[in-house]
Order: C-alpha cells, then sequence, then structure tokens
C-alpha cells in the first residue's frame, strides 16, 4: 500500500491514479519534472539534467525555487560551442550562470582591446580551453550546480 500525494488516502501499489480523487500516482523513482525514470537513485534526471533533491516532489520544486537553482537545463553542446566562438567575452559563463567569470574575461577582453593584445590572446585561449573541457565533461555543472545535459 502506498499513499496518495494530492489526498493521503491509502491506495493499492499497483494502481496508476488514486481511485478517491484521480490524481496520477508516479513511483518513487522518477523525475519531478519530466516523469522519467531516475536510475540507481541518481540525483540527476538523465533526460532533463534536473536536479532531485526529495522524494516528495512539491518540496522539490519549491527547495529548488527557493535555493535560486534554474528548472531548465543547460546544454552542454550550446555551452562548449559559445565557450569555442565567443568564449573571449564571456559569454558562455553568461549562458551558464557564472557571471563572476564572464566579468573577468570580458575584462581581461577589454584590458587586451585597450592595452595590449597579449591579453586579447589569452582571452581567447582561455575560451577554447573552457569549451574543450565543457565538451569533455571536464566542467560538467552550471553556476547553480546543475549537471549538464
Amino acid at each position: 500500500m502506498k499513499i496518495c500525494d494530492k489526498c493521503s488516502k491509502l491506495i493499492e501499489d499497483d494502481v496508476n491514479f488514486c481511485p478517491f480523487c484521480g490524481n496520477a500516482i508516479k513511483p518513487n523513482n522518477t523525475c519531478c519534472k519530466c516523469g522519467k525514470e531516475i536510475i540507481n537513485n541518481n540525483n540527476f534526471c538523465p533526460n532533463c539534467g534536473y536536479h532531485v533533491q526529495n522524494i516528495n516532489c512539491d518540496n522539490d520544486i519549491e527547495e529548488n525555487h527557493n535555493n535560486n537553482s534554474t528548472d531548465v537545463p543547460k546544454s552542454k553542446k550550446v555551452a562548449g560551442l559559445l565557450a569555442i566562438f565567443l568564449g573571449m567575452w564571456g559569454v558562455h559563463n553568461f549562458y551558464l550562470g557564472k557571471t563572476k567569470e564572464a566579468v573577468l574575461e570580458l575584462g581581461l577582453w577589454l584590458l587586451g582591446f585597450f592595452l595590449a593584445q597579449l591579453f586579447m590572446i589569452i582571452a581567447v585561449i582561455m575560451g577554447i580551453a573552457e569549451g574543450i573541457m565543457i565538451l569533455t565533461g571536464k566542467i560538467d555543472t552550471d553556476g547553480n550546480g546543475n549537471k549538464l545535459i
């Protein structure tokens, strides 16, 4: 027997809908956001990258909202390509929510633009290196700690 999330009545284990209120019953190992199965008690949904903190989805979504984490997973491919092609301006870090790093890279580029081109070259190399690290999985989280998908 299990308890319905909505009406708190006891229901059979094998039902998909609560017979009392009609609420859809999800197994405990599903993602609160997309409903796909989460394998091996992982903290991240393999389908959408959502960071699962609790079994109770209502509390999980509220906690993630209160922690200012994003519900939209960031793409590893997009972040990597942004870093390779626009990384000298920190665009990939803005995309990932890493504002401090983005401002530092943009500042380095501007410093090179106005003072010495060596700083511009360093910014370009940093962008390409970070792009490769993102695409190979060395950097695998956004600014809020959510997994890149």
